[in-house]
């Protein structure tokens, strides 16, 4: 008997990244002095968005292909976001020139 492949539930996705984003947003508004948690609440909505954006629809299968290596490299610069803009001009051309090393570096497919 073959095991099937992971599963990934699409519809829990988005409704925790719209929970996320409407307690970031009663966050906001209620405690406005709660900027930290607004924060990490935003980003985490943000990126349960993304998420469910790619997801696969139901029957097909979860691969990441050729953009593995952006995809994580992307999912690393937006959590690691500096707080100053001097840094972010500093990590940004960083992971721009990480990401295409690492398509350019990757073994090659056996499929031809």
């Amino acid at each position: 008997m073959e095991t099937p492949g992971p599963t990934l539930n699409k519809p829990l996705v988005g409704c925790l990244a719209l929970g996320c984003l409407t307690t970031a947003i009663g966050v906001h508004e209620l405690a406005p002095t709660q900027e930290a948690l607004f924060a990490a609440l935003w980003r985490v909505s943000l990126m349960l968005s993304a998420l469910w954006l790619a997801l696969p629809k139901k029957g097909e299968p979860v691969t990441l292909g050729r953009f593995g290596p952006v995809l994580i490299g992307g999912v690393l610069l937006i959590v690691l976001i500096p707080r100053s803009a001097r840094t972010l001009f500093t990590l940004l051309p960083l992971a721009i020139g990480l990401g295409i090393a690492a398509l350019v570096l990757r073994p090659k497919s056996k499929r031809r």
